[in-house]
């Protein structure tokens, strides 16, 4: 990532990310969440 000042120097990028998952879920609602734990991830 380009630092802000020197277009041709590249530094890290940190990124923070928080995920919340809700403590109540409609059926439809689990059965989606149920569906992507069982998605794969390729690389």
């Amino acid at each position: 990532m380009p630092l802000s000042n020197e277009a041709d120097k590249r530094g890290d990028a940190y990124v923070k990310i928080m995920i919340v998952t809700p403590k109540e879920l409609s059926d439809e609602e689990r059965q989606l969440w149920e569906k992507l734990k069982g998605l794969k991830i390729e690389n």
